[in-house]
């Protein structure tokens, strides 16, 4: 708040400080203008020869200053022979009338003036001066009486209001002069009212006394007062005022020698005046004990002190009176010179007590009223610092008595009104606010403070452009204050108007307005950093770059110095910043810019440990011992140092190293809250509610700021939120939401978040739509979340106006267009989406996610030219982005978007054969066709199917079978996010015919993805599995009988846990019933699982080992081919324990290829084929085994892609060859990288 609290103006009324602090009388020498205006004057008795009327006048004016009606009566009388119509005679002549009581000729005189010269200026003083004795009689004896009553604000307006034309004759100006030297803060301008009295006036003894007077208020020994009143003296018609203000004055001197001969002229000049001369015998006295005293060195140490208080010298006069007081613990002198020392000190309270002992032990009459003057005035100001004290606490009733209590000792004041508007303002109430300072400006019309806080609040309440026109209104000198303001608000205005012209894409009115920002650019230092800002915002880098450059060698002032050094770091050049802030010199340094330098220079040191960390995390870690031993005095420095310790992946050592710190008594509470901030991030829930506890004790005994407290308890809220402690969330929550301040609404949502787990639904749509009502004061972060808030509550509308809010707001980062991003997915506005995902981008690319923001990456800023990220359109920026978790996260949704419209048509031709028969060539074709209306795509395959079994023995080795079929696959299905689902045929040709399909469920629990699949699919493993034989002619039973055309109808659950880390986890649970024509029914369960491990887990290159488990039950052995059987693998009892290696790659996102390969062991247990009703021996087996399998994929042109697979696998039972080529033709040009890993075409028969 910008009030002067220490100002002498405030206290010079009420002080008699002279008596404090004099020094000797001291003859000196007056300039010729001063002794002339001091002359006396000389009046020529005999007029009757003079010629002169100007002459005559100005005789006239002398002889009704110095009170001598024989000399206007007698230069009358000439005057008026020469001129009997003189208007000035006659209004001399009136005026001599009236004070000799005769009002009635005068006021004649008065009509004869106003009928001849109506609108004289002589006519409308000689009216004023009347009045006096007529109409405004009544009111001029009011006026004089408020003014020795000591009400002189209010006599100086009745005055003013009495002669709105100014003063009507000298003696009335001197005495409003006399009347405005009673108000404080009017004593330069008395000063030279008094001067110009007297140098337009020189030699009038009443002038001369009054000047005299008030150059020796608060300066006693005043030489040139002196040497007046000396003069004075002797002048009969002021030498008693002239001799008692003399002595007076000498009495408040501090006693030598000369002092003691004033005295004595003093009391030669009154002989017979018996005070004077016990005056000048009392001063001999005093002399002797002051000569005597002077001996004593405490003594002399209050005189030094009071030497030093009058030199400015604070500290050391408190040192020195504390002395002096050791031995004069009563010495009024000494305890006012201490509350004079804590008054310029700025310790009111303290300066208060000083000045009331002061007046207790101070037994001169005299000088009660300098001691009154004093305790009322450090009275006020101790209730004001008082009350700013309670007010920074939060203790706003407090604060209010206090600035109350102010208000009863000086009410006519601003400064207390401008507190309590100040506290309106901390408690969100503007119109209060307003009120206040409304009232500030009736006490004093120009007081910048309340017209700063009236316009701003007008700000606050009715917009920009409305309070402009409002303080347009104002008088022009109040105007003249707020100028600056003014043209600061002008400038905010413009800079909105470039936002949104930039907005709408209309580059010819933003350059219109960069221009009117430069032409009259504005001299606040953070508004010139505003208009370079937009600068940047328009993609003029370096003019921006240029103009503060220029602005800062323009003004180079350390606040200029200082917003051009943030302006740099702002923009990557922190070494420049640096400079910038060092070039300032250290006695010019703020606390600010000492704070800053020492963050930057500390950035670059620390933020070089990204870099380092990048190439050589060891060496990193080494350098963070380092510098945790040389800055091991600042703790603030060590904790951000573990902080970025954990940041690098450092976790342990670094919660190891936050566990050796302990809070110290000494710190100050930033430090508190930061180490609190680093327990929470680390979740060490034990220390924290230690710390907590601590806190609140520090609270208790008001040690903490409003801002301090608001941010202490949205850590205790965050922290009971995270802990599930829903109702201490919202209590500390609703504690911080009730401050006004910059987190104000941070805690609201706060609140919000705690309602919605605690279930107080009902409550928390009517918050979330009071914070929207105040959507341009919300922050970006508010915003987003504020966004989720009212989309989840059925408010698209006003959430999508939230996001799109988004790139109007200056603090938007990269991470709040993500999450505007993930709103608009909700509501799957994807044309919001993808804006959102452009500027997330672009953000990204001027300050990368989780990347240094130091020194060594603005080269990289710099060496992009002319490829500004603002400038480039998505499909560039999403291949430029660098690699982080914003930058996938938002192309992953991408993906996603841009897969909606996106469909292929994709065919080939696929060979595999088993056990070296069971040969089959397919040409599988598939479209996938794009319905984003019905958010998915409709699938549609055809797979023409060619089997052969080759020759294999029926159930009798001596009978041979080789069949071979062909028929063609239709299905048609549908692809959703969350399901997918279809239905098709067996291919139809085959001696067996089916109809097939399934349901496939997924998603997440938790952590945890999962899948359910519902399916009916052929058992593919041979030709009579898949589309049946017929018995030979050569067997005996069933000959020329169709059977086979296995089918499986089941259930499938999946599950998986991947956190992206490096280890991950899946299992599968399965159970299928076996049917087929002329076929034993049976079943089939199956148990999976497994782990991988991904040695490798880079954006476009992967490498994971696994250990998989797997388990198989079949209730018959139905393997063999022989009618009643099935032909497929189907043991009673498998279990298999595998070792899997992957590697896949993606390569200039248009390659993709993948390599793997396994070893396995297995153990079986099968029945003899089965026969029903016989009794069944079995068999066991197993043995080790081995698969490899690659792929590859490329794309050849913007819409097609070529892909080939090749698998083998080697096992007890199993061994299986199979090559695969196919080709790809989409209907647009995906810009996405290719699949990794790849993604082969899928025969239909093996869906599922």
């Amino acid at each position: 708040m910008s009030v002067s609290k220490y100002s002498l103006k405030q206290f010079v009324s009420f002080a008699v400080l002279g008596a404090m602090y004099a020094s000797p009388v001291s003859a000196v020498s007056l300039s010729r203008d001063t002794t002339n205006n001091h002359k006396p004057i000389v009046f020529q008795q005999d007029v009757s020869e003079v010629q002169s009327k100007a002459w005559l006048i100005k005789q006239l004016t002398y002889a009704q200053l110095l009170h001598r009606p024989d000399i206007t009566q007698t230069t009358l009388k000439r005057l008026f022979a020469i001129d009997p119509e003189n208007a000035e005679g006659l209004s001399f002549q009136a005026q001599y009338l009236a004070k000799s009581g005769q009002v009635e000729q005068a006021t004649l005189i008065l009509k004869k003036l106003q009928k001849k010269h109506p609108k004289s200026k002589v006519t409308r003083q000689l009216n004023d001066v009347l009045s006096l004795y007529g109409d405004n009689k009544a009111a001029y004896q009011q006026i004089m009486l408020q003014a020795r009553s000591g009400r002189n604000k209010q006599a100086l307006t009745g005055l003013k209001k009495l002669f709105p034309n100014g003063m009507p004759t000298p003696e009335i100006q001197l005495q409003y002069l006399k009347i405005e030297s009673g108000i404080e803060g009017r004593e330069r301008r008395v000063l030279l009212g008094l001067k110009k009295l007297n140098k337009e006036h020189p030699g009038v003894p009443d002038f001369q006394l009054a000047y005299a007077e008030h150059i020796s208020h608060g300066n006693p020994s005043n030489p040139e007062a002196m040497k007046l009143l000396q003069r004075l003296s002797l002048e009969p018609s002021v030498s008693n005022s002239a001799g008692t203000l003399w002595l007076s004055r000498l009495d408040d001197t501090y006693i030598t020698d000369d002092v003691v001969l004033q005295y004595a002229i003093l009391a030669s000049y009154f002989p017979s005046n018996t005070k004077y001369r016990k005056a000048w015998i009392d001063a001999k006295k005093r002399l002797d004990k002051e000569k005597e005293l002077r001996k004593d060195p405490r003594y002399m140490a209050k005189l030094d002190g009071l030497k030093e208080l009058e030199s400015g010298h604070y500290r050391n006069a408190q040192q020195k009176l504390f002395t002096a007081l050791k031995a004069r613990p009563n010495d009024p002198e000494i305890l006012g010179a201490l509350g004079m020392t804590y008054l310029r000190l700025g310790q009111q309270e303290a300066a208060l007590s000083y000045f009331q002992k002061a007046k207790k032990y101070d037994k001169d009459l005299r000088n009660t009223d300098k001691w009154n003057g004093l305790i009322r005035s450090s009275s006020y100001w101790s209730y004001l610092e008082i009350g700013e004290k309670k007010m920074k606490r939060g203790d706003f009733d407090g604060a209010s008595r206090k600035y109350h209590q102010a208000v009863k000792f000086e009410p006519d004041d601003p400064y207390a009104y401008n507190y309590l508007a100040e506290l309106a303002l901390v408690q969100h109430s503007n119109e209060e606010a307003l009120r206040y300072y409304k009232i500030a400006l009736s006490k004093n019309s120009l007081d910048e403070t309340a017209l700063r806080g009236w316009f701003n609040v007008n700000i606050a309440l009715y917009g920009e452009e409305q309070a402009l026109v409002s303080g347009r209104k104002l008088p022009k000198k109040a105007q003249k204050v707020l100028a600056e303001r003014f043209h600061e608000v002008e400038i905010s205005m413009l800079i909105a108007e470039l936002n949104q012209a930039m907005k709408r894409g209309d580059t010819v009115a933003a350059n219109t307005i960069v221009d009117k920002l430069l032409s009259d650019p504005p001299s606040s230092p953070w508004l010139r950093s505003d208009v370079a800002d937009s600068l940047h915002f328009i993609g003029q880098e370096q003019r921006a770059d240029k103009q503060m450059q220029i602005w800062s060698m323009e003004t180079p002032t350390p606040e200029m110095k200082f917003a051009y050094a943030l302006y740099l770091a702002r923009y990557g050049n922190t070494p420049e910043a640096i400079n910038q802030l060092t070039a300032i010199s250290k006695e010019s340094r703020s606390d600010a810019m000492i704070s800053n330098l020492n963050r930057l220079e500390m950035s670059q040191t620390f933020g070089s440990l990204y870099v380092l960390a990048k190439d050589d995390p060891d060496a990193a870690e080494r350098e963070i011992e380092r510098l945790k031993v040389k800055y091991a005095s600042n703790p603030d420095a060590i904790m951000s140092l573990i902080d970025i310790q954990y940041q690098l992946g450092f976790s342990d050592k670094a919660v190891e190293s936050l566990g050796n710190i302990h809070p110290a008594d000494r710190w100050e509470m930033e430090t508190q809250l930061h180490y609190g901030e680093l327990l929470f991030q680390f979740e060490q829930n034990s220390e924290f509610e230690d710390w907590q506890q601590s806190i609140k004790t520090e609270s208790i005994h008001g040690n903490l700021t409003i801002d301090q407290t608001i941010r202490r308890d949205l850590l205790f809220a965050e922290y009971a939120y995270k802990n599930e402690q829903y109702e201490e969330a919202e209590h500390y929550y609703s504690l911080a939401s009730q401050l006004h301040s910059q987190y104000q609404h941070d805690a609201l949502l706060g609140v919000i978040k705690s309602r919605e787990a605690l279930g107080k639904e009902e409550t928390v749509l009517p918050l979330a739509l009071h914070l929207y009502s105040e959507e341009k004061a919300l922050s970006s972060r508010n915003s987003v979340e504020l966004a989720g808030i009212l989309s989840k509550h059925g408010h698209q509308h006003e959430a999508s106006l939230l996001v799109k809010g988004l790139s109007n707001k200056q603090d938007s980062d990269a991470i709040d267009y993500r999450n505007g991003m993930s709103v608009a997915m909700t509501q799957q506005d994807w044309g919001l989406a993808k804006d959102m995902a452009k500027l997330a981008l672009i953000e990204d690319a001027l300050d990368p996610q989780g990347g240094p923001t130091v020194a060594q990456d603005e080269a990289q800023i710099k060496n992009k030219g002319n490829d500004n990220p603002k400038n480039m359109p998505l499909r560039h920026l999403y291949h430029d982005a660098d690699d982080n978790w914003l930058t996938r996260n938002v192309k992953s949704d991408l993906d996603y978007i841009y897969a909606r419209d996106q469909g292929y048509v994709s065919f080939g031709v696929d060979y595999s054969a088993r056990e070296g028969a069971n040969k089959s060539v397919q040409i599988p074709v598939e479209a996938i066709i794009p319905m984003p209306e019905y958010d998915g795509h409709l699938q549609l395959r055809a797979d023409v199917v060619h089997l052969n079994s080759g020759d294999i023995d029926y159930y009798d080795p001596t009978t041979r079978m080789n069949e071979k079929d062909t028929g063609t696959a239709f299905g048609i299905g549908w692809l959703a996010d969350s399901w997918s689902a279809d239905i098709g045929t067996t291919p139809v040709g085959f001696d067996q015919q089916n109809i097939v399909g399934g349901l496939n469920l997924s998603g997440d629990l938790g952590d945890i993805g999962w899948k359910a699949t519902l399916s009916r699919r052929s058992e593919t493993s041979s030709t009579l599995s898949y589309a049946g034989m017929t018995v030979p002619d050569t067997v005996s039973n069933h000959q020329g009988d169709e059977w086979g055309g296995v089918m499986k109808t089941g259930i499938k659950l999946g599950g998986s846990y991947d956190l992206g880390g490096d280890v991950g986890y899946w299992a599968s649970a399965q159970f299928h019933k076996m049917t087929g024509k002329s076929v034993e029914d049976n079943t089939r369960l199956g148990l999976l699982g497994g782990t991988y491990w991904k040695i490798i887990n880079d954006n476009d290159k992967r490498l994971s080992l696994g250990l998989n488990l797997m388990y198989l039950n079949y209730d018959k052995n139905l393997s063999e081919y022989a009618y009643g059987y099935g032909g497929y693998y189907s043991p009673q009892d498998y279990f298999s324990v595998s070792i899997p290696v992957n590697y896949y790659e993606r390569i200039n996102n248009g390659l993709s290829y993948l390599v793997s390969g396994s070893i396995s062991n297995s153990w079986s247990k099968e029945d003899d084929p089965y026969v029903e009703g016989a009794t069944l021996d079995s068999s066991k087996g197993g043995g080790f085994g081995f698969s490899l399998e690659a792929a590859v994929e490329q794309r050849i042109s913007k819409r097609w892609y070529l892909g080939a697979a090749v698998d083998i696998q080697r096992s007890d039972f199993y061994e299986p060859n199979h090559l695969l080529f196919y080709a790809k033709y989409t209907f647009t040009d995906r810009w996405q990288p290719i699949s990794m890993p790849v993604n082969p075409l899928t025969l239909y028969g093996d869906f599922d």
